[in-house]
């Protein structure tokens, strides 16, 4: 695995446990969790995706008004947005099974 997509896998994981434990969340989480509070019929990993991209695209035209030039958005970054959530999602369905069985 090339360390893009491993880097990818491990914030993903990360995301899920720190979500899925429900303690201090970093802002990114936060705003995420607070949309899906507000709407419940939201799931977690799409408004994470929504919410991702809407960062990255906020970025480029930062960049692109001030600098004149794309600078520190890359295709990382991009995948990163995507992914992350999508990952997130997967990763939640297999914790909520463990969350339980540990809180019994």
């Amino acid at each position: 695995m090339d360390p893009l997509r491993r880097r990818i896998v491990l914030v993903a994981l990360g995301v899920s446990v720190e979500v899925t434990a429900d303690l201090v969340t970093t802002p990114g989480e936060g705003l995420v969790m607070a949309i899906c509070t507000v709407r419940p019929d939201l799931k977690f990993g799409n408004v994470k995706v929504a919410v991702d991209c809407s960062l990255v695209a906020v970025a480029v035209v930062l960049s692109l008004g001030f600098l004149g030039r794309l600078d520190g958005v890359r295709e990382g970054t991009v995948a990163a947005a995507i992914c992350v959530g999508l990952l997130t999602k997967q990763f939640k369905k297999r914790l909520v099974p463990l969350e339980a069985a540990l809180i019994r």
